[in-house]
């Protein structure tokens, strides 16, 4: 395991009850050196690999308002942790845990209108997945 953490790295290390198996890897650490944010596109769908500070966060690749590619999306120090911001509506995430922190906020025009559509819709967690990495710097996730 690298000095690199990695979201939940330390929560779910190894699943219970499976083994390496599970891990499919993903990606290297290096390939977000210049983008912070990179696309996997991998048969089971389309994913974001993040690298926000030391940590490495696998997500879905777009967001839950309104499946707006979060590719370039703005990363930031949520009230817990590493965060990322959709450009097209503002939704705000959790990348650890995916949690809403704030949902298509009406904050300019544009934004008045889509949080307008999206006023009576509870808001949608970002799935999320676990990560590690190993010590040359390789990603792993398995889905759930």
């Amino acid at each position: 395991m690298s000095s690199i953490p990695s979201a939940r790295a330390v929560r779910r290390e190894r699943v219970e009850g499976g083994g390496d198996e599970k891990w499919l890897k993903v990606g290297n650490v290096r390939e977000l050196d210049e983008k912070p944010i990179k696309a996997l596109i991998l048969a089971n769908g389309n994913f974001c690999m993040v690298k926000y500070g030391s940590m490495v966060f696998i997500t879905a690749c777009n967001s839950t308002a309104y499946q707006y590619p979060l590719i370039d999306g703005e990363l930031f120090e949520g009230a817990m942790g590493a965060a990322i911001r959709s450009p097209l509506d503002g939704t705000e995430y959790d990348l650890a845990t995916g949690e809403v922190l704030k949902w298509c906020p009406q904050d300019n025009m544009m934004r008045k209108l889509l949080g307008g559509l999206k006023k009576a819709v509870n808001p949608i967690p970002l799935p999320v997945y676990p990560t590690k990495i190993n010590e040359d710097g390789d990603v792993f996730t398995f889905f759930v």
